[in-house]
């Protein structure tokens, strides 16, 4: 199912990715590495799709600390580093070893940040900038 933003969506979905942007502009100006909402252009797929049909998604947190996650799971000089062009291609490496890399957990880099009831989604599979906490 590709549903554009405003095709039943609702006005919940664009204050959704307006606070989505604003933490990830918020967190930029700060020097972190954050992966948010894609533009309101962007299209929804896969398990965001779904997520849309079983109701709406409000944005407790913002943008997922991927960086900050692996630095703390793994410690230094472990970092965030994208080995591809959708969601799940973030991973992270160990310092210039590009064979040295494990998961990264979306899930828990929210839970890090926004606390136990917090969970990740995306807006966009082929976006792996489009990951936000709810």
């Amino acid at each position: 199912m590709v549903t554009t933003l405003g095709q039943n969506t609702g006005p919940s979905r664009a204050r959704r990715h307006a606070t989505a942007l604003a933490v990830s502009a918020l967190g930029l100006m700060l020097g972190t590495t954050v992966a948010t909402a894609a533009p309101a252009s962007a299209t929804d797929s896969g398990a965001a799709g779904a997520a849309q049909a079983a109701g709406p998604i409000t944005v407790s947190g913002g943008g997922v600390d991927i960086n900050g996650w692996c630095v703390a799971r793994y410690g230094n000089p472990w970092h965030a580093e994208l080995r591809g062009n959708n969601a799940n291609s973030w991973v992270c490496q160990w310092g210039q070893d590009t064979a040295a890399w494990q998961a990264v957990d979306m899930y828990a880099a929210c839970r890090r940040t926004y606390g136990s009831g917090s969970t990740a989604d995306y807006t966009n599979f082929y976006n792996p900038y489009s990951w936000y906490c709810t």
